[in-house]
């Protein structure tokens, strides 16, 4: 069953991603802004969305180490300590999206 707590947060967190890319791009191309976050690592204030990906997806999987660790391991303090990043990287998104809705971008 505790399983199923990750695999929920790891697909929320994915889902949002996947609103925040939709977000971002239709942003970009209505020229409502560009990208603020990781243009660094883009290369451009203006990614497409397989650079989001290749940049957010790993980052999710990423941070679901801790909790993957803890759940092998059978150390219930590290598996649920190890949901917090998965779950703060979704909230993340869903901020990233909202605030390209609020400069008026519609899904």
């Amino acid at each position: 069953m505790t399983i199923l707590y990750l695999l929920g947060a790891v697909t929320a967190a994915v889902l949002t991603c996947v609103y925040d890319t939709v977000m971002s791009e239709k942003g970009i191309k209505a020229g409502v802004a560009v990208e603020k976050n990781f243009t660094w690592l883009y290369g451009t204030t203006k990614p497409k969305a397989w650079q989001y990906y290749a940049v957010n997806i790993p980052i999710i999987f990423l941070v679901s180490a801790l909790s993957i660790i803890g759940y092998a391991t059978h150390n219930p303090a590290l598996y649920y300590g190890g949901l917090s990043p998965v779950i703060v990287a979704g909230i993340l998104h869903i901020k990233g999206g909202l605030e390209w809705k609020a400069l008026g971008v519609k899904l």
